[in-house]
């Protein structure tokens, strides 16, 4: 039979002889692609749920169907119809009414198919990456429903393929008995082999092998915003394997930094760094030339005496605010001083004539005077091997532990 109008089938992409099962499909896939909550703001969005609602709930009804075939949207105005509130269609599906719970994820009472699991991958990225932003086209596998079939894995159409020995659960429970004792076991159905369903070797589809799916491969593009971080998630709704009856799960992928030789260091929004001056640039003033992520060159002055270790800022030099560009971080920079290795003997009188030393007052007669000598790491490391070997050969001959042992009174 002809139908006289066929703008709901269209709205939802299916012939106007589709069956019921694929004009559910059909409803599932747009309502995901357009549902408020995957758009938030977009008005077309919104107003295209709307219009595959007003179409689902008419040609999922028998006899609003057979109405709009035979008199088209007319007849249905004629008869009271209107076309109601999208989300009226959810409350037949769930509990809260809303997108989890008419997509399986939401609270208790769902009826309504549940989510597949999502696929997740890990992207590397450097400092650079999350400082300037970047693209990246990444290619995922994944299953897709079969288009010979539509998802039925038979040749025959949309069939009841659910398994009748598992009741399409995909486990079966098992009764061994030993001895006086009964013990019960749960493992994949022996018939469906944890499929859930089953279908004749006669009957499979021969393209997907009556497995409903079928092996597919797509490239995403991933955006990079400047200010990201390092364990951040992009979610692609809908992107993951389908199976029939199943909402599709999302592709996430996590951003990992990778290992990379930088001077810098992120905190939040704000970069570290350490820089080395002279003990002259220390007490005069230094400039130092530091290059940026982004490959600008920063000149970096100071106009007073650095102390060794000290930290200082650069405002407004660190990361990129997320979503926001026109705000930064501050640059941490330490500053640690570099002395010189020797002297001459004039320049330390020039020095001292500059810089008065410090002289303790003391009795020469009751001080005992010391030197301090320079640390040579190699002798060091002797000294310490061989003060462990002694306390390992004193304190392992029995009961009795080296040191001062205190009697309690």
């Amino acid at each position: 039979m002809s139908v006289k109008d066929s703008d709901y089938y269209d709205r939802l992409e299916v012939p106007t002889d589709a069956d019921t099962s694929q004009i559910k499909k059909a409803y599932y896939k747009k309502a995901q692609l357009y549902h408020p909550d995957k758009n938030p703001g977009n008005k077309e969005a919104e107003e295209k749920f709307k219009q595959v609602g007003e179409a689902y709930e008419v040609l999922s009804d028998k006899q609003k169907r057979e109405t709009y075939d035979r008199y088209g949207k007319e007849g249905l105005e004629g008869g009271g119809f209107h076309g109601g509130d999208p989300f009226d269609v959810f409350s037949r599906f769930g509990a809260g009414g809303g997108f989890e719970s008419f997509f399986g994820g939401g609270g208790g009472g769902s009826r309504g198919p549940k989510k597949g699991a999502d696929i997740e991958h890990v992207i590397p990225v450097t400092l650079v990456d999350l400082y300037k932003g970047k693209k990246k086209k990444m290619k995922i596998n994944r299953k897709i429903i079969c288009e010979t079939c539509h998802g039925s894995g038979s040749n025959k159409g949309d069939v009841d393929s659910k398994c009748s020995k598992c009741s399409g659960s995909g486990r079966e429970t098992k009764v061994i008995r030993q001895g006086n004792t009964i013990y019960q076991t749960q493992g994949l159905c022996s018939t469906c082999e944890g499929k859930k369903f089953v279908i004749p070797e006669a009957d499979k589809c021969t393209n997907c092998q009556g497995n409903k799916v079928v092996k597919d491969s797509k490239i995403l593009n991933v955006e990079i915003e400047p200010g990201m971080q390092a364990g951040q998630q992009l979610s692609f709704y809908g992107e993951s394997d389908q199976f029939p009856d199943t909402v599709t799960g999302d592709v996430v992928f996590t951003l990992k930094q990778a290992t990379e030789p930088s001077i810098f260091t992120r905190s939040g929004s704000d970069l570290h760094c350490k820089q080395e001056i002279t003990l002259m640039e220390a007490l005069a003033g230094a400039k130092i030339l530091l290059k940026h992520l982004d490959d600008r060159e920063l000149l970096i002055s100071t106009t007073d005496i650095v102390q060794p270790g000290e930290k200082r800022k650069v405002p407004n030099q660190g990361m990129p605010v997320l979503h926001r560009p026109e705000k930064f971080g501050d640059l941490y920079i330490e500053l640690t001083v570099t002395l010189p290795t020797s002297l001459k003997k004039d320049q330390v009188d020039k020095l001292k004539n500059i810089i008065p030393l410090k002289a303790p007052h003391y009795d020469e007669h009751k001080v005992v005077q010391c030197n301090l000598q320079k640390i040579i790491e190699s002798e060091e490391r002797k000294k310490q091997e061989k003060q462990r070997q002694q306390e390992e050969e004193e304190g392992g001959g029995g009961g009795q532990q080296g040191g001062v042992q205190c009697q309690q009174q």
